[in-house]
């Protein structure tokens, strides 16, 4: 999936199939591309339960990533 931010305050949301125990990978790029961009992350289940989030902020990173995986119920 690939978000892009049009405009100061905008936000994507994507929506997926997962399991229990799957892992899931997320990447931002914002700063390989000289972007000032701080982003931030959230992963909810289908009742919008947050299972995982963070905040990237400034960094000298080029590409920031993070693996989690969807937990058991």
């Amino acid at each position: 999936m690939n978000g892009r931010i049009d405009q100061p305050g905008d936000w994507d949301v994507f929506r997926f199939q997962g399991r229990a125990g799957q892992a899931i990978v997320a990447e931002v790029y914002a700063r390989r591309l000289d972007s000032p961009l701080d982003s931030v992350l959230k992963l909810t289940d289908a009742k919008g339960q947050q299972l995982a989030s963070t905040t990237i902020t400034t960094t000298r990173a080029r590409v920031w990533k993070r693996t989690t995986r969807i937990p058991e119920f």
